[in-house]
């Protein structure tokens, strides 16, 4: 609606309908004549110029006086405004064989300047209605609704040819909203109420087609980011802090070095292209190209970010410790390889690199965390109505390839299966986990200093609260196991005997071996179950806390003032109140 307010009127999108494009089109030509006609009235100024070269007084109230009649020419009455023009035209020309004006060349390009002005004017003058009734006609493009993408391919090809194309393919998006007319028009005519729900609709799709044919310029530039993220870590060589002058050419790498130094200044010019094209408004919706890039380059980053973690968090199902280590390895060198590129090219393409990384990685892992969730959840988070799904920059959802939705449920499950209580021992005092045969050392802190390095803060933020879910999810199992139990009154009864049996415990009991089995014997079933459970519990909080210290380790390095300042606010909360601190010290004394 801000941008319907901007016109003054109600009108279908943008310069689409055809009555709003003639009205549209009237005042633009109004709009012309008038800049033209301020333009030629400069007249006036021209005694200034005159002076220097001291041209004699009726001359230069000669030219005060044609700065007046054109002033009074008036758009309104085009009728007499067009031989008035013409007339003044003629008295330019005449005027130039006087007092020798032809031989100075400014004088003389300031009159055919005036001159071309009045022509314009003129132009402009005889424009009727009927030509711009054909104009709309011819410029009809509404047939090419569903024909034009067949041309994106060429398009973009183009693009990547010629960045500086992106300036004349702006017109042809805004030729495309006249496939708005016919439809839009009608409603209009109508009085319906669905015109700005319509007119939305069809100006989003719009867009949506003018971001897909533009998207080529962020694939192309996360393509030679490859190249230079590649040529960075794979070749060229870290200067030392001291080098000899003799190998100061082994160091140089000039042909590395120019290389980057192309491909940059190739980045460059993609960027530019698109920066290039002004704020366009494409029917109701305004496009800003800045913003325009900046959403390209998200989405690009979050499909090629989203791929990454999805393939490389695939793990074999009886795969060991190491392989489950070289995984996070990987990942982790892969994401700062796309951390680095951005802090590269930031300042060549006008972006906030570092804040647009942790933007969209974050996005990325909570949606995963959100929807792997889900799955303990009764009323689920469909991916349409998550907060943090997106339709301009979209999470790709991969199909599952375990019983996990995403990879951050793989990642979890993994660190669980080698974790797992059966087979591994926890040592707390140098908190790591052994196998129980082989007593070789499967995870220790370095593990979870790797997972953060790959998944950073939010990453191992989202393992914790999945771990949460599974808790509870045991938690919540081990209850109704023991309602059950409750239930049954033989139960009661048995536990109460026993209960009543062993008393305060101020007496022996005979043949202790004989009573404890007999009395263990009824639950024999609900004792394995019990043990899996509190086994299942205790490892997922043992994780739990592992993740707790690594976040903390983390934030008290990146953020020490933030974490400074959350703790104080932390033992304020839990203190209790100032005046039961003063009685309970009175009580004290």
């Amino acid at each position: 609606m801000d941008c319907l307010q901007e016109r003054g009127q109600w009108a279908p999108a943008g310069p689409c309908g055809c009555l709003y494009w003639r009205n549209a089109a009237n005042q633009n030509r109004k709009k012309r004549y008038m800049s033209w006609r301020s333009e030629s009235s400069k007249l006036r100024c021209f005694k200034i110029a005159c002076l220097n070269m001291r041209v004699i007084e009726k001359l230069q109230n000669w030219f005060a006086d044609m700065a007046k009649q054109v002033n009074n020419l008036n758009f309104e009455d085009l009728v007499l405004a067009g031989p008035r023009i013409i007339q003044l035209i003629q008295a330019l020309e005449e005027v130039q064989a006087f007092h020798q004006l032809e031989s100075n060349i400014q004088v003389k390009q300031f009159i055919m300047e005036t001159q071309d002005y009045l022509h314009k004017m003129i132009k402009m003058a005889n424009t009727k209605e009927d030509i711009l009734i054909n104009l709309d006609v011819v410029g009809d493009l509404s047939y090419a609704w569903q024909l034009i993408d067949s041309y994106t391919k060429q398009m973009q090809d183009g693009i990547k040819e010629n960045p500086s194309l992106v300036i004349k393919l702006r017109a042809t998006f805004l030729k495309m909203a006249s496939a708005m007319d016919h439809p839009l028009l009608r409603i209009l005519q109508a009085n319906s109420n669905d015109l700005e729900s319509v007119s939305r609709y069809y100006s989003g799709e719009l867009v949506a087609y003018v971001r897909k044919v533009l998207q080529i310029i962020p694939e192309t530039l996360f393509n030679l980011l490859a190249r230079i993220v590649d040529i960075q870590t794979n070749k060229l060589r870290e200067l030392p802090t001291r080098l000899d002058k003799d190998k100061m050419k082994d160091f140089a790498q000039l042909d590395e070095r120019l290389e980057v130094a192309r491909l940059t200044h190739a980045i460059s010019v993609f960027t530019e292209g698109i920066l290039q094209m002004k704020t366009t408004l494409v029917g109701i919706i305004k496009i800003d190209p800045k913003q325009l890039l900046e959403d390209g380059i998200r989405k690009e980053l979050v499909r090629l970010v989203a791929l990454a973690l999805h393939n490389d968090c695939m793990f074999p199902p009886k795969s060991k410790s190491t392989d489950f280590v070289q995984r996070l390895e990987i990942l982790g060198a892969k994401m700062d390889g796309f951390r680095r590129s951005f802090e590269y090219i930031q300042d060549y393409i006008e972006i906030y690199g570092l804040k647009i990384w942790q933007e969209e990685t974050s996005r990325i892992i909570n949606f995963s965390v959100e929807q792997e969730c889900n799955v303990f959840l009764r009323n689920k988070i469909p991916e349409w109505e998550s907060v943090y799904q997106s339709r301009t920059i979209p999470i790709p959802k991969f199909p599952p390839v375990d019983i996990s939705v995403s990879f951050i449920g793989r990642l979890a499950r993994e660190l669980v299966r080698i974790t797992d209580p059966k087979v591994t021992v926890y040592i707390d005092q140098i908190t790591s986990w052994f196998d129980v045969r082989t007593r070789q050392e499967l995870v220790n802190i370095t593990v979870f200093r790797k997972l953060q390095h790959a998944l950073g803060a939010p990453g191992v933020a989202g393992l914790d609260r999945l771990y949460s879910f599974m808790i509870v999810r045991e938690l919540q199992s081990l209850q109704r196991t023991l309602d059950d139990l409750l239930r049954d009154k033989t139960w009661i009864a048995h536990y109460q005997a026993l209960a009543k049996a062993i008393g305060m415990g101020q007496s022996s009991i005979a043949q202790p071996a004989k009573f404890y089995t007999q009395a263990t014997s009824k639950g024999a079933k609900l004792w394995p179950f019990m043990l899996e459970t509190f086994q299942k519990i205790g490892q997922l909080q043992l994780l739990r806390r592992q993740l707790a210290y690594e976040l903390r380790t983390v934030s008290r390095f990146d953020s020490k003032h933030l974490v400074a300042a959350l703790e104080t606010l932390n033992e304020y909360v839990l203190l209790p109140a100032p005046g039961a601190r003063l009685l309970s010290n009175l009580q004290l004394c």
